[in-house]
């Protein structure tokens, strides 16, 4: 349940799994494992009793969160289900705004004077950097349009080095892959495949690098590479024919 008193508001765990369609259990234990990890911060627990469906007392526990570690919410649904992020972010927003309403005539007035005031500058703004875009010569434009090709020459050079970096992978350069996987030819195909459909589950797709052995190669952002080792410590049956055995 959602509170808003003395000018708090606040989002539980129970929340969270409406949102995103989730047990409340489950969401739970990705709260653990994210604290664990020292990922987000330990939230502030509460102990509701309620009475289930054969009348017999039930004491179940909720995490709470509310302004301070809001930013902590968006982590865990993103590890739930990235898809529901943005129901995350309208619901903070309801709750907000429920919070900032007016309690009286005369504070609702300067908030509406204020509103009119910023939109009024903001469209003074535009209409100024319009002008000033308009009397831009062409000997500027000229060296504004050289600074932006060294600009993308730079950048496609770094793209060219980040398979080596710490946010972008190859498959082969995932270090804690023999932790998990006997390697041979046939596992590194099936790997590269997880790694594909991750990477198209989430959003952040592939880039190409060089590589000095195999020449252009898939690098995978790191998000995409823990994504896929949280999925395969939740299920045994993953790659099951290259698990390392116990």
């Amino acid at each position: 349940m959602n509170i808003i008193s003395n000018n708090t508001i606040e989002m539980t765990s129970q929340d969270l799994a409406v949102l995103t369609s989730k047990r409340h259990d489950s969401v739970k234990r990705t709260i653990e494992t994210l604290v664990s990890k020292g990922v987000i911060q330990e939230p502030h627990t509460v102990i509701r009793e309620d009475i289930n469906g054969l009348g017999l007392p039930l004491r179940s526990k909720s995490y709470v969160f509310n302004l301070e570690n809001k930013r902590d919410t968006y982590i865990i649904v993103a590890q739930l289900s990235p898809e529901f992020t943005a129901r995350l972010v309208d619901r903070w927003q309801e709750l907000e705004a429920k919070l900032n309403l007016p309690q009286d005539y005369p504070t609702a007035l300067r908030m509406l004077a204020n509103e009119v005031e910023q939109k009024q500058l903001a469209l003074a703004q535009r209409d100024e950097a319009i002008r000033t875009k308009a009397l831009i010569g062409s000997r500027r434009e000229a060296t504004a349009m050289a600074t932006a090709s060294i600009a993308v020459r730079e950048k496609n050079r770094l793209a060219d080095e980040i398979g080596r970096g710490t946010n972008w992978k190859a498959a082969k350069a995932v270090p804690w892959v023999k932790k998990y996987l006997v390697v041979s030819k046939g596992m590194w195909i099936q790997f590269g495949k997880k790694l594909k459909s991750v990477s198209d589950e989430i959003g952040i797709p592939a880039i190409k690098v060089e590589s000095d052995r195999f020449g252009q190669v898939n690098a995978y952002h790191v998000d995409v590479i823990e994504k896929l080792r949280c999925k395969l410590e939740a299920d045994d049956n993953m790659l099951c024919k290259y698990r390392v055995k116990p």
